[in-house]
């Protein structure tokens, strides 16, 4: 599934797309996509490696916006 379809899919029935594909807003136009995504930036892409990212990513919430992207580290 390429990112474009998986927006358009996601945007269907989601507010916000999770991913750690930081590279997605240079490779996606979101603007164009109903749907906002919160990229993960992690050492390495494990459960372990993210979890503490968790509370940020709960805090930011209320804040998105469709369509734009927001980078937690």
């Amino acid at each position: 599934m390429t990112n474009g379809v998986l927006l358009r899919q996601a945007a269907a029935g989601y507010d916000v797309l999770v991913t750690l594909d930081g590279n997605l807003s240079f490779q996606q136009k979101l603007a164009e996509h109903s749907i906002a995504v919160i990229a993960l930036r992690a050492a390495i892409n494990r459960l372990a490696d993210t979890v503490h990212l968790m509370p940020r990513v709960l805090a930011c919430l209320p804040g998105l916006v469709a369509g734009h992207v927001f980078h937690i580290e």
